[in-house]
């Protein structure tokens, strides 16, 4: 199906579905500026998905993945942490679309996993203008502060099938979270163990979950997560389960919208692949579909795809 990290009519594609499901950003999973391994196309991927996002009109913020600094020395971890943030800051952190927590750009930290004393990320912000607001992996928060040094403004939950939110208020800023359920394949795989796998339950777990941040009436929710196949948490349309999950989370956002307008995407991003190399009416017609999408117009988007195909 549709997917490629760095095609623009898959990336509208998925942006539209979420801007339709209610989803407000994206938190983007980012391996930093290291060029090795995949690090390099992830943070091609990054800067495409980007693109989309100021397109379809989504914010978005980075989840910064500090495991990436594995194999460095002490030193060299917080050299390398320093270019990537300041990297983030010239590319990201003054965008309009970025996400601000207490008039800061949010980051967030998959951890702290290499970095795991406050000094240390206090020297990493430290050739910062601003630092950002600073949120940890639930439980990991004494990695970044202590009673001398405060770095991480609050926690985010990731994996739990059973979310506690009774310790959110005791942070300035607690991110929830609910997944879909999650598969370890990890340990199948011979990497040892992740974590457990949660059943989906049918849409069941996803359900509980999002009733569950919104009993505690929390102000920011991460979805676990959009496209991560391997771990099964993936909420995008499958053949497998349809639009289940976009239409959990369409009426938990209350957005006016339907599963029929999340077809009509589908449709688009079809129809974009059939006439890819057109570049007459059926380009200007699905240009303009387009843009009636992202202007909240979807009859009209309808009309001219029927135009089109009839």
């Amino acid at each position: 199906g549709p997917y490629a990290s760095s095609d623009a009519t898959v990336l509208n594609y998925h942006a539209l579905l979420m801007k339709y499901s209610g989803i407000d950003g994206v938190m983007i999973d980012w391996y930093g500026t290291q060029d090795k391994y995949d690090y390099a196309a992830n943070k091609r991927n990054t800067e495409e998905l980007v693109k989309a996002l100021d397109r379809v009109g989504l914010d978005f913020a980075v989840v910064y993945e500090d495991a990436t600094l594995d194999g460095l020395s002490d030193a060299g971890k917080v050299t390398q942490a320093q270019a990537d943030m300041k990297y983030l800051s010239n590319s990201f952190f003054n965008k309009a679309n970025y996400i601000k927590v207490n008039g800061r750009p949010l980051l967030m930290g998959f951890g702290p996993q290499q970095i795991s004393s406050p000094e240390s990320w206090t020297d990493v912000f430290s050739g910062l203008a601003a630092k950002p607001t600073f949120i940890v992996l639930n439980g990991f928060s004494s990695k970044a502060n202590d009673t001398k040094v405060k770095n991480s403004e609050g926690e985010f939950l990731w994996v739990n099938p059973n979310p506690d939110y009774g310790n959110a208020s005791s942070f300035s800023c607690y991110i929830g979270g609910a997944m879909p359920g999650f598969f370890d394949y990890y340990k199948e795989g011979g990497w040892g163990n992740g974590y457990p796998t949660y059943d989906a339950e049918n849409g069941a777990l996803f359900s509980r979950q999002l009733s569950a941040a919104k009993n505690a009436k929390l102000s920011y929710l991460q979805i676990s997560t959009w496209n991560d196949f391997g771990e099964g948490t993936t909420i995008e349309p499958t053949l497998e389960y349809g639009y289940r999950y976009l239409k959990s989370l369409q009426q938990f956002t209350g957005v006016s919208y339907q599963e029929s307008n999340l077809q009509e995407v589908y449709r688009w991003y079809t129809l974009k692949k059939q006439y890819a190399a057109d570049k007459g009416k059926p380009a200007e017609y699905l240009t303009q579909a387009f843009y009636y999408f992202i202007a909240l117009q979807p009859d009209k988007a309808k009309a001219l795809m029927d135009e089109l195909t009839k």
